[in-house]
């Protein structure tokens, strides 16, 4: 495969894979290596090749993008959990929120949500849908991960989170949770289930 960029000065950025890439190639040496326990992180972006000792997984928290209380928190025992959310590598412009991630719809900074939680057998494409589903409206995002097989998080623009999977808190179907910026250790509660 190739790329052609066509205007000078345009670069691509595999930022939106490449973590994701890097864990499965890491978790692929450690296979043919024997190890079959093993739980790699990159940059936040997790890989578990199998749970620990006389456990069902590793602990996992999902933290909030506004706030110190995780919005889900499960064990991993295999496969790839990738966020891409606004709070890290955004910037802030005249007092708003404005994410590293740009809708290609717009050419702008996605403003549609604040982060987006993906699980993934693979780390590539956990990696990769978590940045596609983060600027698509959380409606589509659900539908397209669910399409997919992906269980995903999306918590919103108005801190609203959305999920399609028991591994994030939705008993079945999409649920909605409140999402409370607050610095409690509590988990939020499922608030509403369309």
């Amino acid at each position: 495969h190739a790329v052609r960029l066509a205007h000078v000065g345009t670069r691509l950025d595999p930022g939106g894979i490449g973590k994701g890439y890097a864990l499965d190639r890491a978790a692929a040496v450690l296979r043919a290596r024997g190890v079959d326990r093993a739980l790699l992180n990159f940059g936040g972006q997790l890989l578990a090749l199998g749970p620990p000792p006389h456990s069902t997984g590793w602990p996992v928290r999902v933290r909030n993008p506004r706030g110190e209380a995780p919005l889900a928190t499960f064990d991993l025992a295999r496969g790839s959990v990738a966020t891409s959310a606004d709070d890290e590598r955004g910037l802030t412009i005249a007092g708003r929120r404005a994410s590293h991630v740009v809708d290609p719809r717009s050419g702008l900074p996605s403003a549609r949500n604040r982060g987006v939680t993906v699980f993934s057998p693979s780390g590539e494409i956990a990696d990769a849908w978590s940045t596609a589903l983060f600027v698509m409206e959380p409606g589509e995002a659900l539908a397209a991960a669910s399409r997919e097989g992906l269980d995903a998080l999306i918590v919103d623009a108005a801190g609203v989170g959305h999920a399609n999977t028991p591994r994030f808190g939705a008993a079945s179907g999409v649920v909605q949770m409140e999402i409370s910026p607050s610095k409690s250790s509590e988990t939020p509660k499922v608030a509403s289930r369309p």
